[in-house]
């Protein structure tokens, strides 16, 4: 143990020479082994104007780290012999469709994120007309075929699992995920209710910019959620047994037949090369392979790993939708598993330089933000230039402006989990693919005034074109 609490102090350590450089207001910290948390460490505050130091009760919104417990939940029903993981999603979802469909997506197509289907705007804050939108996009591949991140394919999955069960997703993963690893307690969706239980949630003062530290931060919008591909709320310690049970291969709620299904390797992210799905968890290659899942939500922002080899985990809460999570669980995993093993811990590095914004100077067009205003080249796309919003906090806008001789397309703000600019390539029936194909991602424009389209269709999520600068 002496090993291990030296490894701790390393741990604080380097929390504390690289707080500011995490760019969230507070964190929680859990270090745990297979057997039980070994300490949880809060930094900075839960409530920036009131001064409130992150503490034990503060629960986080994990975000997607929740996939996983949905994931268990529908393996579950698949030793029970109710559910198929190579059956149509239609078999359970008779209503369940996609735009010009390349092939019969499945419950382990949605499950893998190897569906072909888009990652979803979260433009109608609750699952089944989401889901229902992707009859509005194309299938961008055969299923099966290549990975790509998809937020809506787990809405769907939750919608399953009630058709399935003949209850809600929510009460089925608290009943057989949660309670039976010690977490009952922590609340398995966001609503008014669990406010008060939960650290203010962070983001940017702007919409229309990429967040710089110098911005601050002001409250994130409030929502109330209830969709299984990520509203779990919980506290770091509580979320440790999450990391416990995958370190116990999912004894007591898994057969180990279906935690090695879960683990397997599917298909890995080519956004992220090294990082390798399964069902609701994902392989981060290295020096030593780590199993576990990020989260990002407005305002929070999560990681949860796991060293199977060394038996040790590590979960990360930031109350920010910037927080930089990643290199601290690295850490931390890194002098956990060389105590265990009798290695020398690692030196604790020194910060290194702020990244900036990629690609700051490389749009052309009119925009508003830190770049300055720069002016149109290609008279024939100025129609449908411009700035387009939503009330979506998820997805606030985007900028279409020109680029040498195309159209690309800047997301505004930080939160919605697309690439942040991406080329438009025009398509026979007058809408655009959103990236270079294939992709399902589409955008449309319709509702002409004045000469100009005044509202924009991006992934079936409206948007409207805005005069404000």
């Amino acid at each position: 143990m002496a090993g291990l609490d030296e490894a701790v102090r390393r741990i604080e350590a380097f929390c504390d020479r690289h707080l500011e450089r995490f760019d969230t207001p507070g964190l929680a910290l859990a270090l745990t082994d297979r057997d039980a948390t070994i300490a949880v460490l809060h930094r900075g505050f839960a409530n920036l104007d009131a001064r409130e130091p992150v503490g034990e009760r503060h629960r986080f919104q994990i975000g997607s780290i929740s996939k996983g417990f949905t994931a268990m939940a529908l393996l579950q029903e698949h030793e029970a012999g109710r559910l198929a993981l190579d059956a149509p999603v239609t078999e359970y979802l008779p209503w369940f469709a996609v735009r010009e469909p390349l092939g019969p997506i499945t419950v382990h197509h949605l499950l893998s994120h190897t569906a072909g289907i888009v990652c979803g705007m979260d433009a109608t804050g609750e699952a089944a007309h989401e889901v229902w939108l992707l009859r509005e996009t194309p299938a961008g591949w055969p299923p099966g075929e290549r990975f790509r991140y998809s937020n809506v394919g787990y809405k769907a999955l939750g919608l399953v699992l009630e058709a399935v069960t003949g209850r809600r997703w929510w009460e089925v993963v608290r009943e057989r995920v949660m309670e039976p690893i010690g977490m009952g307690e922590a609340d398995v969706i966001i609503t008014d209710a669990v406010r008060e239980r939960l650290a203010v949630g962070y983001t940017s003062p702007f919409t229309d910019r990429p967040w710089l530290p110098r911005h601050g931060f002001v409250p994130s919008p409030w929502f109330e959620s209830a969709t299984a591909d990520g509203t779990i709320c919980a506290t770091a310690d509580e979320l440790a047994r999450y990391a416990r049970l995958l370190l116990h291969g999912g004894r007591g709620v898994l057969s180990p037949e279906s935690f090695e299904r879960m683990t397997t390797p599917v298909a890995e992210d080519p956004e992220a090369p090294g990082e390798v799905y399964g069902y609701g968890v994902k392989w981060v290659r290295g020096e030593r392979d780590l199993l576990g899942h990020s989260g990002g939500m407005i305002g929070f922002t999560a990681y949860l790993l796991v060293d199977p080899r060394a038996g040790v985990g590590a979960v990360a809460l930031m109350n920010s939708g910037f927080g930089k999570r990643l290199e601290l669980v690295r850490f931390a995993l890194s002098c956990l598993a060389a105590a265990r093993e009798g290695e020398p811990l690692p030196p604790v590095p020194e910060p290194g330089p702020r990244e900036g914004v990629p690609e700051a100077e490389a749009l052309a067009g009119r925009s508003a933000d830190e770049r300055g205003a720069l002016e149109l080249s290609s008279p024939e796309h100025r129609a449908l230039a411009g700035r387009y919003r939503s009330w979506n906090p998820w997805a606030p806008g985007f900028e279409v402006v020109v680029r040498g001789d195309g159209l690309w397309l800047e997301m505004l703000g930080s939160s919605a989990d697309v690439a942040d600019v991406q080329p438009l390539v025009p398509l026979p029936d007058g809408s655009f693919a959103v990236g270079a194909p294939p992709t399902p991602s589409r955008i449309s424009f319709d509702t002409e005034i004045g000469g100009l389209p005044t509202r924009a269709w991006l992934e079936g999520a409206p948007f409207y074109r805005s005069d404000v600068p």
